[in-house]
């Protein structure tokens, strides 16, 4: 079975973000300009993020080497 809300916080944060009719929208349109792009949705969100003003980093995990490169290659258009 699933984990509690006492056991697994975020489960609730997770749950009202699904819920989100306008998150699904944004999702949509960053798979749109992955695909159109030839990059993937993380690319695309990381590279938008930078974009912005006055952000000047990300934290972005990576528990492969394939996710790590994928990420640096988010600087690379």
């Amino acid at each position: 079975s699933l984990a509690s809300d006492s056991e697994f916080p975020a489960k609730k944060v997770v749950s009202e973000y699904a819920e989100n009719e306008q998150n699904w929208k944004i999702l949509e349109e960053v798979v749109r300009v992955a695909e159109e792009s030839g990059r993937t949705p993380s690319e695309v969100a990381i590279n938008w993020t930078l974009q912005q003003p006055g952000i000047t980093s990300v934290v972005a995990a990576a528990r492969t080497l394939e996710f790590l490169e994928e990420n640096i290659s988010a600087l690379e258009f």
